[in-house]
């Protein structure tokens, strides 16, 4: 039989609908009203890490435009980017019933490129738009229509400013997931060392089999795992058997980490799924001898490893 370490993927009835999804972004959101007109600008900064994506949330009304400025680090202008967005007005169309999006896209080094977005819009129009790589989504309220640029967007330092006047609704900053942590030091002898430990709390383990409620969580894969203990805690490590972005999970991150309950039978646990969401509430795991059993009662998963070393 295989192993225990049951990625405990979703934790309601709408995650489990996503499985074969990327993995969740990390979110900076901004929901405060911003009216921005004449003088007034908004910054938006991503300093911690790089984003995947920006997203904005506008309400135009005819002649007015938003325009973004878009760079790596706010500083230099040899990456950076404008984008102007703007509702066709009596100049360009004579049609004020039917207003279109105009988005021109302007580098510093290269030619201005120009894009219509046709609706339908209404002239006191709220537009959604995410930049991600070298793509636009536009929509409203979903994103339903896509520009593909010539050259990637840098999304680090946006200034935003208007024509007329421009309302921002919300905006959102996308960041790459944060990878669970490598235990320090791991590597090939520490898995011999821990294989032949005499700590009956530390082992190489595989998922033998596993009870869940289908409804309400998946099996993230065929675990393989190891046990070390430090004190009166114990990190379970992740080597191998992922099914979920097997590509993402590296043998010797932190898949869980164990503190000995104070009667010393079992662990409560802190547990990192297969799209990193970090359980903790009713998550317990219990050895004995050769079995390593992990349950979600709040999740009704129950996961049983056997040591094969």
């Amino acid at each position: 039989m295989c192993k225990t370490t049951k990625i405990i993927l979703l934790i309601n009835f709408w995650l489990v609908t996503i499985v074969a999804q990327a993995l969740t972004p990390k979110q900076k959101v901004d929901l405060t009203p911003t009216l921005l007109s004449g003088q007034n600008r908004a910054i938006y900064e991503a300093t911690d890490s790089n984003p995947v994506s920006f997203e904005i949330n506008a309400t135009f009304k005819l002649n007015s435009a938003l325009i973004l400025r878009m760079s790596g680090n706010g500083e230099t202008d040899n990456d950076a980017v404008e984008a102007i967005i703007h509702l066709s007005d009596n100049k360009v169309n004579s049609d004020f019933l039917r207003p279109f999006y105009i988005i021109d896209i302007r580098y510093a080094d290269s030619p201005a490129e120009n894009y219509t977005i046709e609706g339908p819009f209404d002239i006191n129009s709220f537009i959604a738009l995410k930049f991600a790589g070298d793509t636009i989504h536009v929509g409203t309220p979903e994103f339903k229509k896509r520009v593909i640029l010539k050259k990637q967007l840098p999304l680090n330092h946006i200034e935003a400013k208007a024509v007329g006047k421009v309302t921002v609704g919300r905006t959102i900053y996308n960041f790459p997931p944060e990878s669970p942590t490598l235990f320090p030091g791991f590597n090939e002898q520490m898995i011999k060392e821990i294989a032949s430990s005499a700590n009956p709390d530390e082992g190489i383990w595989v998922l033998n089999n596993h009870e869940l409620d289908s409804n309400i969580c998946r099996l993230g894969g065929e675990y393989k795992i190891m046990t070390i203990a430090d004190g009166n805690k114990l990190f379970l490590v992740y080597l191998n058997g992922a099914t979920t972005y097997p590509g993402f999970w590296k043998a010797g991150m932190i898949k869980a980490e164990a503190i000995k309950s104070e009667t010393g039978q079992d662990y409560h646990l802190s547990w990192t799924d297969a799209e990193l969401e970090v359980i903790k509430k009713f998550c317990y795991m219990n050895i004995d001898g050769d079995n390593l059993t992990v349950q979600f009662p709040y999740l009704n998963a129950t996961l049983t490893f056997s040591r094969v070393k």
